[in-house]
């Protein structure tokens, strides 16, 4: 509009000039030519942006519970700080599972021994029976004898798998990497299997829900990128993000 009254006020001055000096005589006025400078204006494509409000949710997160009941021995986080995968970050009172273990390497021992003499005896008669120096009976018997002490080998190193498998229970890693988002519990505290004891959200994958109005859905897109501006990030600068649907 600014530009049209400026072409407007030009237009009427030039008209002024032209028709105000009444003192020369008609015929003898001489009309001075004016350098006018023109301004050519071109329409230039707007690309209009539209603000919407939403909820951010973690794309990943997770409440991490045990599966035994244990008195909270160590808790080496707190809420909002950042983790790695695979870090710890509870560990329950777990010594009557240590003993377990124990026992269990114990058994483990005295299995391997009795196996290794087993296999040598066994071994032994095969090259007897072999030579006609020991009879089918001391053959079975012997096979037998090493029979036994391989299951019973065996069982060893199953009962210190089960042992183990329940004391990694009693420790809480980090998933994946990411923050404390809260905690439920302190050292000294109870823990029962099923009971959320930290809960842990990956940051660096956000999901975004915002309404749109249904005028505006068609200009929008999946994949169109767009800028995403966090109240707690308010004072940086905005996120970048997509649009997953």
């Amino acid at each position: 509009m600014k530009k049209t009254l400026y072409f407007i006020s030009l237009f009427s001055l030039l008209l002024l000039s032209a028709c105000g000096s009444e003192d020369n005589p008609a015929g003898s006025r001489t009309v001075k030519a004016v350098a006018v400078s023109a301004l050519q204006i071109d329409a230039q494509p707007v690309a209009g942006t539209s603000s919407y409000s939403g909820t951010v949710e973690a794309l990943e997160e997770v409440q991490l519970s045990t599966r035994i009941s244990g008195w909270v021995e160590k808790v080496y986080v707190s809420e909002g700080q950042p983790v790695r995968k695979g870090q710890t970050l509870v560990k329950l009172r777990s010594d009557d599972l240590e003993a377990k273990r124990s026992q269990a390497e114990a058994s483990i021992a005295e299995a391997d021994v009795y196996y290794q003499n087993a296999a040598t005896n066994l071994k032994r008669i095969e090259a007897l029976f072999k030579n006609g120096a020991a009879t089918r009976k001391e053959l079975d018997d012997m096979q037998s004898a090493f029979a036994s002490a391989e299951a019973r080998r065996r069982t060893a190193y199953e009962a210190k798998k089960e042992v183990e498998a329940i004391l990694s229970y009693s420790i809480l890693k980090a998933p994946f990497d990411g923050v404390v988002t809260a905690k439920f519990a302190d050292e000294g505290d109870l823990a029962n299997p099923g009971q959320t004891i930290v809960e842990v959200e990956n940051l660096r994958q956000l999901k975004i829900t915002a309404k749109v109005p249904e005028t505006e859905v068609g200009s929008l897109t999946t994949g169109m990128p767009v800028l995403i501006q966090v109240s707690a990030s308010a004072a940086g600068a905005p996120l970048k993000g997509t649009i997953d649907q």
